[in-house]
């Protein structure tokens, strides 16, 4: 899988120069604190002005301490930038779908839409969600893409 979505971001390099380094996968090993963050999902495409990456990730962390659990955080990072200029990035909210501590916290709704889906629905205006395999999305956001950044249209609204 690894492999795979290090090949995708290559790919995503030459369309938009510079991209590849915000792709690759972090680990932290500190003396009390883990964790490892990798894209579970690279897509791109392209608005009237903007070449556009997004990127779903999932970070997995832990400390090394007694009953501590292991917990999950999912997110979605998009880069965008005019052609030949370098990418900026953007994260969308993360949220904690598996609680480290209580399982009573978990988002189970949330498990399995490792998927990013992007979608243009404008001049430079594009949706942003998480998807499963079978299609299903949440978690959608608009954006439009200025000169000043992205501009979420919808700010506070989780689906």
């Amino acid at each position: 899988m690894m492999e795979r979505l290090i090949k995708i971001a290559e790919g995503m390099d030459q369309k938009m120069p510079g991209v590849k380094r915000y792709l690759m996968s972090e680990k932290t090993d500190e003396t009390y604190f883990h964790s490892n963050r990798s894209p579970t999902d690279i897509e791109y495409l392209e608005t009237e002005d903007y070449q556009v990456v997004a990127a779903k990730w999932e970070e997995h962390h832990w400390k090394k301490k007694p009953y501590s659990g292991v917990g999950w955080n999912e997110w979605v990072e998009i880069y965008y930038a005019k052609s030949g200029q370098e990418p900026e990035g953007r994260r969308t909210r993360m949220v904690a779908t598996r609680d480290k501590y209580n399982s009573s916290f978990d988002r189970k709704d949330l498990w399995g839409h490792e998927k990013v889906n992007l979608e243009k629905i404008g001049k430079n205006k594009i949706t942003v969600a998480w998807q499963n395999g079978k299609g299903h999305i949440v978690m959608q956001e608009t954006y439009e893409i200025t000169p000043e950044g992205l501009v979420e249209e919808n700010p506070g609204r989780l689906t």
